[in-house]
């Protein structure tokens, strides 16, 4: 199958730059490199949209003066853009929360925009499972914004995306025929109210908290896009330089425990390792957080608490 955006083959990525010139980045755990061809063929949907040129010795810091995510959550962050270009591996669903006013619309579009630019950054919630299955055949990191709520066969699919497992529907004007999809993709959404997350979602879940932005340092929006795209270069070569880093050590990653997202979880040691910050133990503590919640929104177990108030077996 061709690949959209990122490729693992031959020990390297292979990362689309998605422009007219046809060139990609190889990267691998000894660098990374702009070269013309490669031994992996990709595909370009309408939704592919050019990446800046990544620059050498990037500054993958500048990342944080464009969004104003909490300092203990910088380092999740981090990992899952790094994991986002592996496209073999399951990927943690990322949830940016944050009240009214932190730029989670923003954040996303920005965040997406880093390794999967595209003509329409942000995508409106689906109205059905066609729909979805639409939007993510079409780019390698989907963005959903303003997901106010979250319907079973939607939080299914999700799942679904995030593993790589595949579906089966009928095939439009058939009667028997089927048609069979099975796309693994990076996903980020915002909107939805965590209390509301059924428990298999939540294990696939990495949240990401927004600070509010303070109206003195609100900025127009032709400014802060001006400044996304001078920074853009910076960021993403940084992101690669990192990258090298994370493939060079994963392969002395060994952990004692590790939750669902057990790839990911590999990629955020390498990341604490790298850069010396407890990533792995803030996803560790806000997992812990989301299958509290998940539990508490179940009808029967929030009954079966209510109700059993002694010991019992």
């Amino acid at each position: 199958a061709l690949a959209l955006r990122v490729a693992d083959y031959d020990d390297h990525l292979w990362l689309d730059l998605g422009d007219d010139t046809g060139e990609l980045v190889r990267i691998g755990a000894h660098g990374w490199e702009i070269v013309d061809e490669a031994p992996v063929l990709h595909r370009r949907t309408a939704l592919t949209a050019p990446l800046a040129r990544p620059v050498a010795r990037g500054d993958l810091s500048r990342l944080w003066s464009l969004l104003n995510v909490a300092q203990a959550d910088r380092a999740v962050l981090t990992a899952f853009l790094v994991a986002s270009l592996m496209p073999d591996i399951p990927h943690p669903i990322l949830l940016l929360t944050g009240e009214q006013g932190s730029g989670k619309s923003t954040a996303a579009k920005i965040i997406a925009s880093i390794v999967d630019a595209s003509t329409v950054p942000l995508r409106k919630p689906p109205r059905d499972l066609d729909s979805w299955t639409t939007a993510a055949f079409g780019s390698h990191v989907v963005a959903v914004d303003n997901l106010s709520v979250l319907p079973d066969w939607l939080s299914d699919a999700l799942c679904r995306a995030a593993t790589g497992d595949g579906d089966v529907k009928r095939s439009l004007f058939t009667d028997g025929d089927l048609f069979v999809f099975q796309f693994k993709r990076v996903v980020i959404l915002n909107g939805i109210d965590v209390g509301t997350v059924r428990d298999d979602l939540a294990d696939r879940l990495v949240t990401v908290d927004l600070h509010r932005i303070e109206e003195t340092d609100r900025a127009r929006d032709d400014d802060l896009t001006q400044r996304w795209q001078d920074a853009l270069p910076d960021i993403l070569g940084g992101l690669l330089d990192l990258t090298t880093q994370v493939l060079e050590v994963l392969p002395t990653v060994k952990l004692e425990r590790a939750p669902r997202m057990a790839d990911f979880a590999h990629v955020l040691a390498a990341v604490d390792l790298i850069q010396g910050t407890d990533g792995l133990g803030r996803y560790r503590e806000q997992a812990g957080s989301l299958a509290s919640d998940a539990v508490a929104c179940t009808p029967v177990l929030a009954a079966l608490t209510e109700a059993i108030t002694t010991p019992w077996r």
